[in-house]
């Protein structure tokens, strides 16, 4: 029984920053694609765009922590929930990088790869706040230390 327990714990942690992660990645190329359709010539406003994007993912993450983990056992119900909530990111993400990709193969691409290498660089940045953030709860929650 205790075993169950600490498994919808991991399990609700990992899908929690599943869709911290693929939040993250559908915002990512909807920005670049706006920065291709309005030219935005200002890297500054898109640096500043891409972090916003990444605080609005990890306000995303901190309420999904608070609402499925936070002093108590997820339900088998919102299991099911964080795991659908995942697939439909995960393809939204997969629909967004093939017409993205598709519409920049029509064009100049050249211009937008260096954009395109920042962002996934940002990338990498964010995904350390989550965990820094999950290791931060574990140990201030008692609840979940598992006593």
């Amino acid at each position: 029984m205790e075993q169950n327990k600490i498994l919808k714990i991991a399990m609700s942690g990992i899908l929690c920053y599943l869709i911290f992660k693929k939040s993250y990645s559908i915002l990512t190329p909807l920005l670049l694609w706006l920065n291709v359709e309005m030219r935005i010539a200002n890297e500054m406003l898109l640096i500043v765009l891409n972090l916003i994007g990444g605080v609005v993912s990890l306000i995303l993450l901190i309420y999904l922590y608070k609402r499925f983990l936070k002093n108590r056992i997820p339900r088998n119900s919102e299991i099911i929930i964080l795991i659908s909530v995942t697939v439909l990111f995960f393809l939204i993400n997969a629909g967004i990088d093939w017409l993205y990709g598709t519409y920049l193969s029509e064009i100049e691409p050249d211009k937008y790869l260096y954009q395109f290498a920042w962002s996934n660089a940002m990338a990498s940045i964010f995904p350390v706040f989550a965990l820094g953030y999950f290791v931060w709860q574990l140990f201030t929650d008692k609840t979940t230390m598992g006593k």
